[in-house]
């Protein structure tokens, strides 16, 4: 039995066949008496009627692919450049024990305390304080309206400061020690400009040079000798300008007089 529901493009014709009315487009319900062999016929000139007409709807390009996780096209991928990869965390060892040391209260201190025995403790006349310690550390401190600030800390020497000295004007600074080395450091600018090293072990050393005056000259003693050797800490030779010998004993202190230009010097030998 053959319904007829309705005739699209071949309606005004005659029907002669199943084959005609697949393909004139008519809407049949089959049934009956239709054998097997003409139902699969009528199946396959329908199915690419159909599929034509599905993708004449479609218009412009085709969606994107569903990627394999069952998202949809317009979340699965990212259009433009990638962001990059977050990077692994570091896992510092023993970070528990680290944040446990931390101070817990809501306010708490620094010290900035020598970690030795303080050796020197000298003023500027630039309002600046100098200490010095026996592991070689110095540290310079500021003057306030209330108070000194901490400014800066140098590992200076190998081994404990001998000898600190400041310029009269306070602009230049010396230090000593047993390491043979002499350093000299900008006081307004707290930086170390200029070291020495001598053939020789350092005993003290002093400024002899006046105010203003463009060269500085530093005299450094001989500590197992009376010589007193004159530096131009300027140039940063390591030579002397000169070598003066006026004490028999190795001298222990010198002090420079800015006023009359004069320098006392005093040694190690009692019954001079």
């Amino acid at each position: 039995m053959v319904v007829v529901m309705g005739v699209s493009r071949k309606s005004h014709g005659m029907v002669d066949s199943i084959a005609d009315i697949a393909t004139a487009g008519i809407d049949v319900v089959l049934g009956g008496d239709l054998g097997s062999k003409e139902m699969a016929d009528v199946e396959k000139r329908v199915r690419p009627e159909e599929e034509a007409a599905e993708h004449e709807e479609l218009v412009g390009p085709l969606p994107p692919p569903a990627s394999e996780d069952g998202a949809d096209g317009d979340g699965g991928e990212l259009v433009g450049p990638q962001l990059p990869k977050q990077k692994k965390r570091k896992v510092l060892q023993f970070e528990q024990q680290y944040l446990a040391t931390l101070p817990c209260a809501q306010m708490y201190e620094r010290s900035y305390m020598h970690r030795d025995t303080v050796t020197h403790v000298l003023v500027t006349p630039s309002d600046f304080i100098i200490t010095a310690s026996v592991d070689g550390c110095l540290k310079f401190w500021k003057k306030q309206i209330e108070g000194i600030e901490f400014v800066k800390v140098y590992r200076a020497h190998v081994g404990a400061v001998d000898g600190l000295a400041c310029s009269c004007d306070g602009s230049l600074l010396a230090s000593l020690s047993r390491d043979q080395t002499v350093k000299v450091y900008d006081v307004l600018n707290f930086d170390m400009i200029v070291m020495l090293r001598t053939p020789y072990v350092p005993g003290c050393c002093e400024w002899i040079c006046k105010r203003g005056e463009a060269a500085g000259r530093l005299a450094i003693t001989d500590f197992n000798s009376g010589d007193i050797r004159v530096y131009d800490t300027r140039s940063g030779c390591n030579d002397p300008q000169e070598t003066l010998q006026v004490h028999r004993a190795p001298v222990t202190a010198m002090r420079y007089n800015p006023v009359f230009d004069t320098v006392i010097s005093a040694d190690s030998n009692v019954g001079a």
